[in-house]
């Protein structure tokens, strides 16, 4: 073929490459973000919505499995297998594509992309947070390193965490509390820097956080409160860091994990209202673009109490988010009827597990609400004398005057996870100590505590003791 003729083919060809690239880069849905609340709202919206074409957009080659970051140095051992399968989107008749979000226009309904420009009849922001950075002087050199969720960046970071011998840790609160406990299992020297008075302070009573600093220094770990990291020192790489107390410590490594900043500015650029927290949404997670919908740690929270914003990122509210959203995409299909948010938390130090939901009793006063609390210490299996047994402590928080439940603390075997969703529950529900005291629960001398003395059970009993003197 010539001429003329192969040149009309040639055009013909591109003409019709191009028809089906524009035909392709249609969404229905457009998510952009493929950690938990992307793949959760993705998944939500194929089950409400199976006709509709659902496209996820994330610029990450592997989504890592965020919660389970700190436990790669010894558990798990590998980054690799800490990684989410595509497979949960692509099987689900969801397409994923890899690329980053550039800009949107929303007048026109489309985002530019490194991968081409995609139009999308509704668009889901899931673009997650970054971590904080500090200034402190020495935070660039190298063996400093943050908590990110990019696979090289965390085969680095491992891969150094067992050449070195020395790391500190700066900042005590979840995340920094579960490294230094998975990698003080590789023999290494620990030692946490934290600015309050306690680890974990901000989701934990004093004799709680006391109980779980006591667990660190069991376990060999170094623990540093009321403590700021002035300066960190070396020539190329970390070697010391100076604290505010005028002591040195040795370090070859230093992890830095001191929260987290919603990934905000897309949005902002669009337009989309931004607040102190992160991106303003309602209940069913809509912004102010009535075809833009934001989901998990970028978007700004209420508590549950007095209405204010806060910023609370965990997995388990962005599912529950995307849940809501996945489902309300093109009409109203599940009404919420729990407004603002309950923060649920559990890990383990050691061989004691902890957990917290809802308002710890110091942050009842700052917020000048009266409480009363019900403690109770059992053990979690009936007799005691069977294999396994361990103590349970246990506070629950009420408001003096409604009698309602503002939050509750538990320590004590694996079980305590599931007896703090237990909690989370009685919250959203409005359970008053009354309520609790009254309600109903299974029971196994393998299992659990004894029906005599059920935790929660008495718990709440010592507050109506209390409540009525």
């Amino acid at each position: 073929m010539r001429g003329p003729e192969r040149y009309f083919l040639i055009i013909s060809k591109n003409f019709l490459k191009s028809v089906i690239s524009l035909i392709a880069m249609y969404a229905d849905v457009l998510i952009i973000g493929g950690g938990p609340s992307g793949i959760v709202t993705a998944l939500t919206a194929r089950k409400n919505y199976p006709d509709k074409k659902i496209v996820v957009l994330r610029k990450e080659d592997k989504v890592v499995i965020p919660c389970a970051i700190p436990y790669l140095s010894s558990s798990i051992e590998s980054v690799s297998k800490n990684i989410v399968s595509d497979e949960i989107l692509t099987k689900n008749d969801i397409e994923l594509l890899k690329g980053e979000a550039k800009s949107i226009n929303r007048g026109e309904k489309y985002v530019e992309t490194t991968v081409g420009k995609i139009s999308y009849d509704k668009l889901v922001l899931a673009t997650g947070a970054t971590p904080q950075k500090i200034p402190i002087e020495g935070i660039e050199l190298e063996n400093v390193f943050f908590i990110k969720k990019e696979v090289p960046y965390l085969e680095k970071l491992f891969r150094t965490v067992r050449e070195v011998q020395n790391i500190v840790v700066i900042g005590g609160g979840f995340v920094g509390v579960e490294f230094s406990t998975d990698i003080v299992r590789l023999k290494k020297k620990i030692s946490i820097v934290e600015l309050l008075p306690h680890v974990v302070q901000l989701n934990f009573d004093d004799e709680f956080c006391m109980q779980i600093e006591e667990k660190l220094k069991e376990m060999g770990i170094n623990v540093y409160t009321n403590t700021r990291v002035e300066k960190i020192i070396g020539e190329r790489k970390v070697e010391k860091v100076l604290l505010s107390n005028g002591k040195e410590l040795e370090a070859d490594m230093v992890i830095v994990s001191v929260g987290l900043r919603p990934n905000v500015e897309l949005a902002r650029n669009a337009g989309i209202n931004i607040g102190r927290c992160g991106i303003v949404v309602d209940d069913y997670g809509r912004t102010n673009d009535p075809d833009v919908f934001a989901v998990g740690d970028c978007v700004e929270r209420r508590d549950f109490i007095t209405g204010s914003c806060r910023s609370v990122m965990l997995a388990s509210l962005a599912c529950r988010d995307a849940r809501v959203v996945g489902s309300n995409l093109f009409e109203m299909k599940r009404l919420r009827r729990i407004v603002g948010d309950y923060p649920i938390f559990s890990t383990i130090i050691g061989d004691t597990a902890f957990g917290c939901a809802g308002l710890t009793e110091r942050q009842a006063k700052e917020m000048k609400i009266e409480v009363v609390s019900g403690e109770f210490l059992t053990v979690n299996r009936h007799p005691g004398c069977l294999p396994d047994a361990k103590q349970i402590k246990i506070k629950l928080l009420f408001d003096k005057k409604s009698h309602l439940l503002l939050g509750g603390q538990v320590s004590g075997d694996k079980a305590v996870a599931e007896i703090t969703n237990l909690i989370g529950v009685a919250l959203q529900a409005k359970f008053t100590c009354e309520d609790i005291y009254l309600m109903e629960v299974g029971t196994h001398p393998m299992l659990t505590s004894s029906p005599i003395v059920y935790p929660i059970i008495k718990a709440a009993e010592d507050a109506l003791m209390k409540f009525s003197t």
